[in-house]
């Protein structure tokens, strides 16, 4: 699946693809939570983008013929090549300025003239899972489907009775042509639903992505006094209902709205199922390896256990609040065919801990879930390079790994990476991103190498200065011994 976007924000023109780890790196202000929340935003498309796919012509789905087919208790068999035909490289433009304007909660015409498409370009097959899926969605219908891998087409009997028409149009009786040519357009519908939700082969969940921003540390401290706030605006809109409205509703975009929900509600976090019962090695190196403390809710507030006193997050260390949200997250909430996006995870995290988080994140990977990251930390960048150039085959690997401290669960496999680097572009007069190529070495590029280079530069002129001050200093003190 790949997201194209134009004249969004500082972004001018940008191709990305996920993977199922993405790394987006760069300079600041150069686009990154532009398309981070553009991204969030598509994949949660049930909320802001709407893509009208079944509007598609598909070649050779003839509702004609297929309407006499079914009326004549004959099976219908759909081939699968005309919906790629359609799919395959085709762009959906889900944009919308209301859409994206309601996404970074902005008026007027910040986005007037831009461009937000996805395309479904990976080679779709129909797995049996996929089929079953149809069938359970269309149970009512008393449809029969199944797959033919070898013809790569569907084959579907109905049996359309009295009963199942009146059942889904109100209790009543319709022309039963009419009610098959409805149904047709169900049965497409529900042929390109799966095709949006195909991500390298795999079903994707839309509406399981959640989105941790940079602003975290301050969501959980100020989000009390937010909740104040909105308290008093409610009285004062009860007083004089005459206020606008607009000038004092939320200025936040979206995803942080929602991260401020999420941090209101976190009293209320007995009711998910925990995660860790299935992934315990990840909660357990989270809590034991990043975090080595102690989170505990006393009355619906997050607290930290410290020597057997509780503190407040609002005393604590500003690490402490910006790791809660992806602990909670992946204690609570993940799952597989969930997707966890973080905005710059190392905020306030010594590189040990950033490396270890680096970790973190494959471990994630390897155990199903999709993440997607911005990062101006060449720690994470350097360590996730670090994990994929393990996937190699190398003689004593495991006795390296042994000794560095790696299991198999924190290797990062080449086609799970896709790594980009956000820059300013002359030529566009804006900002793009260029895809980092991966081989037998790692990355072949880095956001930070041009910084690096320049601080070594910097470095050995000031040490060579020294040195050359030190060498005319003993210079001197041997002319005056000799003397």
């Amino acid at each position: 699946m790949k997201f194209h976007f134009e004249n969004l924000g500082s972004i001018k023109k940008a191709e990305v693809e996920l993977g199922n780890l993405t790394v987006v790196c760069g300079k600041n202000n150069t686009g990154k939570t532009y398309l981070t929340y553009a991204v969030w935003g598509l994949l949660r498309h049930d909320m802001f983008f709407k893509a009208q796919l079944p509007e598609f012509p598909v070649p050779n789905f003839n509702k004609e013929q297929f309407t006499t087919e079914i009326l004549a208790g004959k099976k219908i068999v759909i081939n699968l090549s005309d919906f790629d035909e359609v799919m395959n490289g085709a762009e959906v433009n889900l944009q919308k300025q209301a859409d994206l304007n309601r996404l970074f909660n902005v008026n007027g015409n910040l986005f007037a003239q831009s461009t937000v498409n996805v395309s479904f370009n990976e080679p779709f097959t129909f797995l049996k899972e996929w089929v079953e899926n149809m069938r359970l969605s269309l149970n009512a219908f008393k449809m029969n489907i199944d797959f033919n891998e070898k013809s790569y087409t569907l084959e579907i009997k109905f049996n359309l009775t009295e009963e199942v028409i009146r059942r889904h149009n109100g209790g009543n009786m319709m022309d039963k042509r009419e009610f098959v040519v409805l149904l047709l357009d169900v049965l497409k519908e529900n042929i390109f639903r799966w095709y949006s939700h195909v991500h390298q082969e795999k079903p994707f969940i839309y509406e399981k992505v959640s989105l941790i921003p940079s602003q975290r540390e301050g969501i959980w401290s100020f989000q009390k006094e937010l909740d104040k706030y909105r308290s008093n605006l409610i009285t004062d809109l009860q007083k004089n209902p005459l206020i606008n409205i607009d000038k004092v509703s939320s200025k936040y975009s979206f995803p942080i709205q929602e991260h401020i929900d999420f941090v209101r509600n976190i009293g209320k976090l007995e009711k998910y199922m925990s995660w860790e019962y299935e992934n315990k090695e990840i909660v357990d190196y989270i809590e034991k390896e990043i975090l080595q403390l102690n989170y505990k809710q006393v009355e619906e507030e997050m607290m930290i256990e410290v020597g057997g006193k509780n503190i407040p997050l609002h005393v604590a260390s500003s690490s402490v609040s910006v790791l809660l949200d992806i602990y909670l997250n992946i204690k609570y909430f993940l799952d597989k065919n969930y997707m966890l996006m973080i905005d710059e995870p190392e905020l306030s995290l010594h590189p040990e801990n950033q490396i270890k988080l680096a970790r973190l994140l494959v471990k994630l990977v390897n155990a199903g879930i999709k993440v997607w990251i911005t990062t101006h930390s060449d720690y994470i960048v350097k360590e996730l390079n670090n994990l994929l150039v393990l996937s190699n085959q190398m003689e004593g690997k495991a006795e390296l790994m042994a000794e560095l401290g790696y299991v198999a669960s924190d290797i990062l496999q080449k086609e799970d990476a896709r790594f980009y680097i956000s820059y300013y572009d002359k030529e566009l007069q804006g900002c793009t991103v260029e895809q980092i190529t991966i081989d037998e070495w790692g990355l072949q590029k880095s956001a930070f190498d041009e910084a690096m280079v320049d601080i070594d530069r910097r470095t050995d002129k000031i040490f060579y200065a020294v040195n050359q001050q030190n060498d005319k200093h003993e210079s001197n003190i041997s002319q005056v011994t000799e003397s």
